[in-house]
């Protein structure tokens, strides 16, 4: 795998779809309910061969570590006013000594993949809980322009009235 970006403690690269088991543990982090294998489903869409230029997830290492120690998965979108737009979720960054470092460092990459995408904006989706994630966001230049709401659509065998 080659480097998108190496500062001088991290490196980022694009993650194989043969790696995605490799960054599952950080993926539980984001939500313990997460099964091996949503994971691999949604990790082999954003990163298979015919998703290449649309899509991917990114993954960061500290450079004296061989384990990954952030990701975040990415896909372009046309948005209706702007044009191409990266759209940028399931940010995560798991070191014990600089997170932030791995998530400022994930960011510059996005910026980068944003761009070489002819990319006008990069839209990061973020739980609204995530306080540190928001502020790390904002300090590399993403402002709050909305809010994301979402809805649970009940499967149609389910109950009349019942949520599941």
């Amino acid at each position: 795998m080659s480097a998108l970006l190496t500062t001088s403690d991290v490196t980022v690269e694009h993650l194989r779809c043969c790696e995605l088991r490799a960054v599952y543990p950080l993926m539980r982090q984001l939500d313990a309910s997460l099964s091996l294998a949503s994971w691999l489903r949604y990790g082999r869409r954003l990163t298979g061969s015919t998703a290449a230029t649309r899509s991917g997830i990114l993954v960061a290492r500290r450079n004296a570590l061989a384990h990954f120690s952030g990701a975040v998965c990415y896909r372009r979108i046309r948005h209706l006013n702007d044009g191409r737009m990266l759209v940028a979720e399931h940010f995560v960054a798991m070191d014990l000594l600089h997170p932030d470092r791995v998530l400022d460092t994930l960011a510059a990459a996005l910026d980068m993949v944003a761009a070489a995408q002819g990319c006008v904006a990069i839209r990061s989706v973020v739980r609204i809980d995530d306080r540190g994630l928001l502020g790390a966001l904002r300090q590399v230049g993403h402002t709050s322009e909305g809010l994301t709401l979402t809805k649970l659509v009940p499967s149609p065998d389910a109950a009349p009235g019942l949520r599941t």
